[in-house]
């Protein structure tokens, strides 16, 4: 799990914490193993887990083998269902090279001796539809094609149902047992595979290739009697072919019996201790960008710039996926011997990579810095620019100044020309300041910053503050066309800079701000607050093609 995470927003000197998560489905090393469910506690059956992306099955009218039903597509893979198997074709985490070891593995889970009137059907109709346009002749087109949240097998044997669903990191079969129907019937095998076999946990894993196993967890298993669920003992037996099935203990014959695995077919992006992801950014090719901190040291590099960690509690890192997110481009450390963090990355049409993040480190990699040293507070903010392939920079500096507390450097934008807008805060009367709107810190806590660098970094171009005697935190950017810059953010001074406003005064301790400068930094075109009488905060923005934000 890739844990999504912001700086937190200061209100009166107390810090807001925010927090994000997220589930990058890309191939790794390490599965994943979701929350077992409790049999014996009553209510409905296990559903979908928070905070993960559900699938969604469409079904096969022509665009795939005819031998499939039902089909998903994940980041991590494809799945293909037919009556009689399930097919699973799992992106490889390998490089690019092209070469054997990165196509995709093709595992089968085939139903042995399944039954004559198996029927498929998708039950629980969702809002999406999928469209195929493929080649230049509309009869061949697939338009308007339904989406399922579930796939049911009816009848895959003699009273014995199944029913799939998930998401993009694992797959949940669970089997229906109709009264007087015999599970021991339901077996089947997994074919692409060197190896089966239980693990202490009772967790079956299955060995695809070298260094990639997939996880068939152990089973739960249960009866509703008069509104109360009963555990039923379950578990997994691995016969000398292969072949599987489940061990049951005693249960009632006369109920039904619900029988729930899960398949974990798509993983994690880290080392052995602790990864965050705090910034993701997909460029026009469809390439994926992600900055975060990792203290693992054995965290997945490729091609990178600074091969070994840093030292102290946690380095940045940069990575870049392929558009499949089959595979790391590069993947990079990026730290002195404190702490860094990198909060936000950015890509520009030219395919230059930019990370700005915070950190304590006197040694953090510099090249052609406008800022050679750190401030000498806690904190200072960095900004880096690295050439399109990970392997340089062209030019990395701080950002701060000598507050205790010190200067946090939350995101960047680029614009066509490779101009970069680092927002931020700041506890520092003497953050760099250059052709300012405001030239001097507000007062109270923290100000909002906005400094823009030339494409080569020896320039600002603009740095200043943005505030009032309260605290300011910036918390998003979008730059338009012509350089005019649109900032968001929390505020709690009475006296933040307004121009325009819909809003004019504070309405509550803290309000969200939505500020938007000319492209010289030297006027607000409009600056507003936005809030009612209690606390408001705004995290981001966008605009779209009018310049509506």
């Amino acid at each position: 799990m890739i844990n999504i995470r912001r700086k937190p927003r200061y209100a009166r000197g107390v810090a807001l914490a925010v927090f994000f998560a997220v589930l990058l489905a890309v191939p790794a090393l390490q599965p994943a193993r979701p929350a077992r469910h409790d049999a014996t506690s009553a209510g409905p059956a296990p559903g979908r887990p928070a905070l993960a992306a559900a699938l969604s099955f469409e079904p096969n009218v022509g665009q795939t083998d005819p031998s499939v039903r039902f089909l998903t597509r994940t980041p991590g893979g494809v799945l293909y269902f037919g009556e009689s198997a399930v097919t699973l074709s799992l992106n490889n985490g390998g490089s690019e090279s092209g070469g054997p070891q990165d196509r995709p593995a093709y595992v089968r889970l085939h139903f042995l001796d399944s039954g004559p009137d198996v029927s498929i059907a998708g039950r629980e109709t969702l809002a999406g539809k999928v469209n195929y346009l493929t080649g230049n002749d509309p009869s061949k087109w697939r338009t308007n094609l339904p989406t399922y949240a579930d796939v049911v097998y009816s009848d895959l044997y003699p009273g014995v149902s199944l029913v799939y669903e998930g998401t993009d990191k694992y797959l949940k079969g669970t089997y229906l047992v109709s009264p007087g129907a015999d599970p021991g019937m339901i077996r089947w095998r997994y074919e692409g595979v060197s190896a089966v076999g239980l693990d202490q946990a009772g967790d079956l894993q299955i060995t695809v290739q070298e260094g990639r196993e997939l996880t068939e967890q152990a089973p739960v298993a249960w009866q509703d009697v008069d509104g109360r669920r009963v555990a039923v003992q379950a578990g997994y037996s691995v016969e000398a072919d292969g072949a599987v099935s489940f061990r049951l203990g005693e249960y009632d014959a006369s109920r039904p019996l619900t029988i729930d695995p899960y398949l974990i077919y798509s993983t994690y992006l880290g080392g052995s201790a602790f990864d965050s992801a705090a910034g993701l950014q997909v460029d026009a090719q469809g390439n994926l960008y992600l900055a975060g901190w990792t203290n693992s040291l054995n965290f997945p590099l490729q091609d990178p710039y600074q091969p070994q960690y840093g030292g102290g509690t946690y380095d940045a890192f940069v990575a870049k996926f392929n558009p499949s997110g089959s595979a790391l481009v590069f993947a990079t450390y990026l730290g002195g011997s404190n702490v860094d963090q990198g909060y936000t990355v950015d890509v520009d049409p030219s395919g230059y990579v930019y990370v700005v993040g915070v950190t304590r480190s006197t040694n953090f990699p510099l090249e052609n810095p406008l800022q050679a040293q750190h401030g000498g507070g806690q904190w200072d903010g960095f900004v880096t620019k690295m050439n399109p392939s990970g392997s340089a920079l062209v030019y990395s500096t701080y950002l701060g100044g000598s507050a205790p507390y010190g200067d946090f450097a939350n995101g960047i934008k680029t614009d066509a020309d490779g101009n970069a807008y680092i927002y931020g805060a700041t506890y520092s009367t003497n953050f760099p300041t250059h052709n300012a709107f405001q030239p001097q810190h507000g007062g109270g806590g923290t100000d909002t910053t906005l400094t823009k660098f030339d494409p080569a970094g020896n320039q600002f171009i603009y740095s200043t503050y943005l505030g009032g005697s309260g605290g300011d935190w910036g918390a998003g950017i979008s730059v338009d066309p012509t350089g005019n810059v649109y900032l968001t953010g929390y505020t709690t001074s009475y006296n933040y800079p307004v121009a325009n406003a819909f809003q004019p005064n504070l309405a509550g301790p803290g309000d969200a701000f939505a500020t938007k400068m000319n492209a010289a930094a030297s006027a607000l075109v409009y600056s507003t607050y936005l809030g009612g009488s209690s606390d408001d905060g705004a995290n981001g923005n966008i605009l779209d093609s009018a310049g509506n934000l």
